[in-house]
């Protein structure tokens, strides 16, 4: 979806027939831990309190 956005190719009508992805648990983390040292902060991956 966001690779639609970004080449103005949204559905109008927002009826997709694309399955929706989404990734599990520990794909996010790993994400977030590639991330970190990008964006660094006193609350940037901290969990909510």
């Amino acid at each position: 979806m966001l690779d639609d956005y970004d080449h103005e190719e949204l559905d109008i009508k927002g009826i997709t027939e694309q399955e929706t992805l989404f990734p599990e648990y520990d794909e996010y983390l790993s994400f977030i831990t590639e991330m970190y040292s990008d964006f660094e902060s006193d609350v940037f991956a901290k969990p909510k309190d």
